[in-house]
């Protein structure tokens, strides 16, 4: 791949992830009736590991030699636990969102997702792909996650 395809991959890779981040707070501030608050702590969650995920694949754009990416792993390696914790933290606050738990479960789905495809395995693949993988359950692990065991 020629150095000018990878940076247009790259940006749109980064930029995907921050359209997505305004799309979804878009769609939670129009939602209606008012989410209660299991569905209010699964949207920040998932919206902090979109924020992650979009400055990621732009420090690449920006730091894409490996001596220069130390910092950038050190940080990631830091945001690992929190996101543990923050995604362990769903389990009581969609429990405790009577009203909305399906939402509350929903988007807590999609934001252990999003950590997976981002700290474990790489999830994103076009569709036919995704499911022959999902079938023998062989999923690549992630390059961030590639990048934190070196």
């Amino acid at each position: 791949m020629s150095r000018r395809v990878l940076k247009r991959r790259l940006l749109s890779l980064s930029a995907g992830e921050g359209m997505a981040i305004l799309v979804f707070a878009w769609l939670y501030s129009r939602a209606a009736p008012p989410a209660g608050s299991g569905v209010l702590y699964a949207f920040v969650v998932l919206e902090f590991l979109l924020l992650q995920g979009s400055v990621y694949w732009a420090t690449w754009l920006w730091w894409p030699a490996r001596p220069d990416r130390a910092g950038v792993v050190r940080v990631y390696r830091a945001l690992r636990p929190v996101n543990v914790a923050l995604l362990l933290g769903l389990l009581p606050a969609v429990w405790l969102d009577g009203p909305h738990r399906l939402a509350a479960t929903a988007l807590g789905a999609f934001a252990a997702a999003e950590y997976v495809n981002y700290f474990q395995r790489r999830l994103s693949y076009p569709l036919p792909e995704f499911l022959r993988r999902l079938v023998g359950l062989r999923f690549g692990p992630s390059l961030l996650s590639r990048e934190l065991r070196r």
